[in-house]
């Protein structure tokens, strides 16, 4: 298996499960600027400390549509809706703008 290279880039993981944990855990750890969005307030103080720790930024309580149309990747835990209107905003926002979505 080779390996991904998302080092520098923005990346918002959308949901803070343990999928989402995990996802922001392994972007940061290769060298990815990564925020984890999700619409609950506060998180497990384990799951707070170690991305913290790891570098990666909190975005509790809701999401911000600049942090959405701001990444250079977005990544959508499992039990988050695509249809959800933060997700929704960033689609429109990559079609309005001709970008690639990829």
């Amino acid at each position: 298996m080779t390996g991904f290279s998302v080092d520098g880039q923005r990346v918002t993981v959308v949901g803070a499960a343990r999928s989402g944990v995990a996802a922001a855990l392994l972007l940061a750890s290769r060298g990815a600027r990564v925020t984890l969005s999700d619409a609950k307030p506060a998180l497990a103080d384990a799951d707070r400390d170690r991305l913290t720790n790891a570098g990666v930024l909190l975005e509790l309580g809701g999401h911000v549509a600049a942090t959405f149309t701001g990444a250079d990747l977005l990544v959508l835990s499992p039990g988050v809706p695509p249809e959800q209107p933060a997700i929704a905003g960033a689609k429109a926002y990559v079609d309005r703008e001709g970008l690639t979505g990829q």
